[in-house]
């Protein structure tokens, strides 16, 4: 999180129409953060990897800012062997508490030691924070052990961050681990279940105890599993300590999916604008990134009014919400969730109805503006009540604008054949189609090849070295004990002519064999290899 970031948009800023006030988990989030800082004497520098610092700014909307007021002074990203020099306006200042704040990941916890050995032997004595978001893991404290970190001599402590389940719109709470299927299915690692759980049972601590939970898959029944262990541990807590109990029961039912139970849905390809959003651009954090050519186009600079000279009213220009002050070529980012009123209404709609609906939300601007023009004897009170409008009337009309620049850069990728040929093979496949061919073409039209070269390269290793060398083996034990055997019994002829004199012919035979082996490997593509081995035998 920089000092200069821009300003975010609420996400829960239409809230009052969620059954859920997603708020009171935000402000959780944000006062345990600043719990943690204020628990710190002294200058603090925060540590964070760029993705949990991005998804941090969904939690402080008011940015760096109120950080500071906990006295943060310095922010760095999670990278490299140092941290940089602490240097402000008034000299070297080095800070007292150095705060981190990472996902449990073996990665990042080989960054720290390295960044905190290298800090203590360039003298600087600060106290390192290790706070782990949401949860510690044994497995993270260990590795710290064996990068040569003693978590209880050399001024580390080591904590927890529960920021859970982030709200990214109204309706929509994510933890945002990456790679949690590859975790659980391939290496084995079920600690993310434990992260779910958890994150659920913080939910029902706000909002009440959930009366029906379902599970569907394996992992989600571990996910059930962990909750119910969990809930009865703080249930025996709470009885100790005599706590009362949360007695709302604002969610009705719970239902935990595994992922394993739809695994084709992800890949599919998308026809909703919000899909092809993500598709062509990519979302992150609910989040785009676009060329500011894309949404400033130049296109209708003016707001459609021209607006009266009226003494007493203190009017807007028509063009002053829409102030261009980035350059061409530099990316803008533009927030995308339901405080955009233009996109809650389309984010689910196909990329085919988006024409007619932008075209008749266009109509509909233009005539509001056209109708306060055209009304010449408008008293005072009329244009008070239009001006009070012209705020949500520019957002609407800014927001109309970029949607179709959006949505014309999308039909871009659309409207090409290539689209619409993966889109049919999809189709087929759902369908039940035999559709081998159409995958071989797109693997061999993969624009490096590297898939191709991979696995050519992998065959002809293998060819090469593990079947010449058997063939070779094998052919050469098997014709010369044949051949031998043969020969010695079948062309070596022994004649008596006298008693007193034999003659015996030796017969020797020269045997050259070439033997050229054929094979056809099918694996996604089909590759054939020629082997020719020459055996000489005498």
């Amino acid at each position: 999180m920089a000092s200069s970031e821009a300003p975010v948009i609420d996400p829960l800023a239409k809230e009052d129409d969620s059954p859920l006030r997603l708020s009171v988990l935000r402000d959780e989030y944000k006062n345990e953060l600043l719990e943690i800082l204020d628990g710190m004497r002294g200058k603090k520098c925060l540590v964070m990897d760029a993705q949990l610092s991005s998804l941090l700014n969904m939690v402080v909307l008011e940015g760096s800012k109120l950080l500071k007021d906990s006295g943060v002074n310095f922010f760095r990203e999670l990278k490299g062997e140092y941290l940089g020099d602490f240097t402000i306006d008034s000299g070297r200042a080095v800070p007292e508490n150095i705060v981190y704040l990472v996902r449990p990941n073996l990665n990042l916890m080989k960054i720290i030691a390295k960044q905190i050995l290298n800090s203590v032997k360039t003298g600087i004595r600060s106290q390192y924070h290790i706070y782990f978001v949401p949860h510690r893991t044994l497995v993270c404290e260990q590795m710290l052990e064996d990068e040569g970190i003693s978590l209880d001599h050399d001024g580390v402590r080591i904590g927890e961050f529960h920021m859970g389940m982030i709200p990214f719109d109204t309706d929509i709470l994510s933890l945002e681990m990456a790679d949690v299927f590859k975790q659980c299915y391939v290496d084995g690692d079920t600690s993310p279940l434990n992260a779910a759980a958890r994150s659920l049972l913080q939910l029902q601590n706000l909002y009440g105890l959930i009366p029906q939970v379902r599970s569907k898959g394996a992992a989600a029944r571990k996910v059930l599993q962990k909750l119910l262990h969990l809930r009865r541990e703080e249930e025996s807590l709470k009885q100790d300590k005599q706590i009362s109990y949360n007695s709302m029961k604002l969610i009705d039912t719970l239902v935990v999916m595994d992922r394993e139970v739809d695994l084709i849905s992800p890949l599919i390809t998308p026809l909703t604008y919000e899909g092809l959003i993500d598709e062509v651009v990519g979302i992150e954090n609910s989040k785009i990134k676009l060329d500011s050519s894309i949404i400033n186009d130049g296109k209708d600079e003016q707001l459609p009014i021209k607006m009266p000279n009226v003494p007493g009213v203190d009017l807007p220009t028509p063009n002053e919400s829409i102030k261009r002050d980035v350059q061409p070529g530099d990316m803008v980012t533009v927030t995308l969730n339901s405080s955009d009123l233009i996109y809650s209404e389309i984010r689910d709609l196909s990329i085919e109805q988006m024409g007619p609906f932008l075209q008749e939300r266009a109509i509909k601007i233009r005539k509001s503006y056209a109708n306060f023009r055209d009304n010449k004897d408008a008293s005072i009170s009329e244009i008070h009540d239009f001006v009070k409008k012209i705020p949500a009337l520019t957002n609407e009309y800014k927001s109309l604008n970029a949607h179709i620049n959006i949505a014309e850069l999308i039909k871009q990728t659309t409207d090409k054949r290539e689209f619409r040929e993966n889109w049919q093979c999809e189709r087929g496949i759902l369908e039940g189609e035999v559709v081998i061919d159409q995958i071989e073409d797109l693997i061999c039209a993969d624009t490096d090849r590297s898939l191709y070269y991979k696995v050519t390269d992998s065959l002809t290793h293998w060819l090469t070295h593990s079947l010449a060398y058997s063939l070779t083996h094998w052919l050469t034990h098997l014709l010369t004990h044949s051949l031998t055997h043969w020969l010695t019994h079948s062309l070596t002829l022994t004649y008596s002519l006298t008693p007193l004199l034999t003659l015996t012919y030796s017969l020797t035979v020269t045997y050259s064999l070439t033997v050229t082996y054929s094979l056809t490997v099918t694996y996604l593509l089909t590759l054939t290899y020629s082997l020719t081995l020459t055996l000489s035998l005498t």
